[in-house]
């Protein structure tokens, strides 16, 4: 139950918390729970998923805001988070140079 609360807390962070225009993504794209029977409910869950966003300000901020829902919503269920992990290298956004952009811009 915890990780499913999870996995919609976090999807609430896009969607009542980032402008329509600022352009951000968090994806829980790998929900394991380990072997185990399916009428056995386990005692831990690996969430695993992407941060994506048009700006540096919004990585950074989806970045936190992550981490702070995924702690919260655990403790709310009585549950504990052993740790949150990040990619060694980050996906920065990407950022166009604005002279090239004006000149496809200005030519399509």
């Amino acid at each position: 139950v915890a990780g499913a609360a999870i996995v919609t807390a976090l999807q609430s962070i896009v969607s009542r918390e980032t402008s329509p225009t600022d352009g951000a993504v968090v994806t829980v794209s790998r929900f394991n729970t380990g072997p185990g029977a399916a009428n056995v409910i386990p005692d831990s869950v690996e969430l695993m998923g992407t941060i994506r966003a048009l700006t540096q300000d919004t990585f950074d901020r989806l970045h936190k805001r992550v981490e702070a829902v995924v702690r919260g919503t655990a403790q709310v269920h009585g549950c504990a988070v052993d740790e949150v992990q990040w990619a060694a290298v980050p996906y920065p956004p990407t950022v166009n140079d604005a002279a090239l952009a004006q000149m496809v811009a200005d030519v399509a």
